[in-house]
């Protein structure tokens, strides 16, 4: 046994809490969507730079 858990039982945490992802067409689409949201995130300067910003407008 590896430690991971069975693609079958994936597990994914949302904002109203985990669930669990059983149909296999909805695994294939997990890393479609990890790759449009890595894909769309800004990079870590910018992202820092963002939040400096915030933090001297309060």
């Amino acid at each position: 046994m590896t430690g991971r858990p069975d693609r079958s039982t994936t597990s994914a945490g949302q904002s109203h809490g985990p669930f669990f992802l059983n149909a296999e067409e909805q695994l294939e689409k997990e890393p479609v969507l990890l790759g449009r949201m890595e894909a769309t995130a800004q990079n870590r300067d910018k992202s820092r730079n963002f939040i400096h910003d915030i933090a001297r407008d309060l």
